[in-house]
Formats: C-alpha cells, structure tokens, sequence
C-alpha cells in the first residue's frame, strides 16, 4: 500500500478501537463491535480498490506511446510501404526497395561488405532474389507484375534477418 493508504488504515484501527471501548463503556460492546468491523472492512476494501486502480492508471500511463510518435509514425510508414509493395510492381520499386536496401547495406557492413563495392560477396550473403531487389543497378522488371506476394515477402525479410 502507499504511505496514504497505510496512515489510512493505521488512523481506522485506532477509531475502531476506540469505538469499541467506548461501546463497552456504554453497555452495548457487540452492537458497536458488529458496526464497526463492517465499517472498517468496508474502509479497507475501498483504499484497497483505490490503490489497485492507481497502480493500473500508472502501468497504462507509463505504456502509452503519444499519437505523433516518431517511433509509432516510422511503424505506420513501414505499414504503408508493405501494403503498397504487396499491390503492385512499382510499390516495389518505390517504396520496398529503398526500405530494404539500407537494412541491406548495414547488415552487410556488419561483415566488412560493402553492398555496391563488393558485389559478388553481397550477391551470395543475400541470396539471389534479395540481391536483385537492393542491388544498385536494378533495373524495373515485370517479376513483381501485381506486387509480392506476402510469402515472397517474408522470404526476403528472413533472408535479410540472416545476412
């Protein structure tokens, strides 16, 4: 519990102690006792509830990702050049490519490859079909007539993630 909901409690068992010894005094202890056992259960379970639902709102705040995020926007941008790589060849060309071709370079870089200067090591780090997408030279083919399909897609990115 939080240092409120602690003197909370701690404040209720010493009114309910006094109220019960005050309810001796005056002749009617079991009358006094039931009420106030209500009452402090009662007490409890509200505080309780309150720092439950305290502890919640903080958890949600601190995951809560503001709406114009450059994080979340560079998400909806990747969304929106998949989606469009997926419908036709020249989503591909315009907007698969250059996502995938510095993804390409950097994990080549990683292995002393340089992706336009080293060619034949890049080719066979790549893999034949992500080479001829991010290659320098590519030229606009008919092979993803209608888009890439999302297996073909996958593929390219798995081979990517193994480069």
């Amino acid at each position: 519990m939080t240092s409120i909901g602690t003197r909370g409690v701690t404040l209720l068992a010493a009114l309910t102690a006094i109220a019960v010894g005050g309810g001796f005094l005056f002749g009617a202890p079991t009358e006094v006792a039931g009420v106030t056992a209500i009452a402090f259960a009662a007490v409890v379970s509200l505080i309780t509830t309150r720092n439950l639902a305290l502890r919640a709102h903080a958890r949600a705040r601190a995951h809560r990702q503001p709406a114009g995020s450059p994080s979340l926007e560079q998400l909806n941008q990747i969304d929106r050049s998949l989606a469009v790589a997926l419908d036709s060849d020249i989503g591909v060309d315009r907007e698969l490519r250059p996502l995938l071709r510095p993804i390409a370079a950097v994990r080549l870089a990683r292995r002393g490859v340089d992706l336009d200067n080293h060619t034949v090591e890049a080719r066979a780090i790549l893999g034949e079909e992500l080479w001829e997408l991010v290659r320098a030279e590519r030229p606009r083919s008919s092979r993803y007539a209608g888009g890439i399909s999302t297996a073909e897609l996958r593929s390219l990115i798995e081979r990517l993630e193994r480069s």
